[in-house]
């Protein structure tokens, strides 16, 4: 299953590293360079498998980011940004009124009997 994941990363080296990263990041599969730093990848890698490959290549200080485009999930390497994602998702959720909150999904009637 093909996923559409985009990669962001900050270095804190030099530019001979950012190469590896560069090529790290190109052969997860099918790719396009938005900025410097900031790439989509169509890859058969879901974000913890794109996580896990990347880091190979980072180095304590690195910062790296893999979102998942089509659910919105955020794998990153900064245990830090994570956590301000999900308490920020909570408040989020905690804050919206009952009648904005997606309501549970209700099963499906049962078939009519023949």
């Amino acid at each position: 299953m093909p996923y559409n994941l985009f990669i962001v990363y900050d270095l804190q080296s030099s530019d001979a590293r950012a190469d590896a990263v560069t090529s790290a990041v190109r052969a997860l599969g099918r790719w396009h360079q938005f900025q410097r730093t900031l790439y989509y990848v169509n890859t058969p890698h879901d974000a913890r498998q794109a996580l896990d490959l990347l880091a190979k290549v980072l180095t304590d200080g690195d910062r790296l980011a893999v979102i998942n485009a089509a659910s919105g999930f955020v794998m990153t390497w900064d245990p830090a940004i994570a956590e301000q994602i999900a308490a920020a998702r909570a408040r989020a959720e905690a804050a919206a009124p009952l009648s904005a909150r997606a309501a549970p999904e209700k099963p499906p009637p049962p078939e009519p009997r023949r």
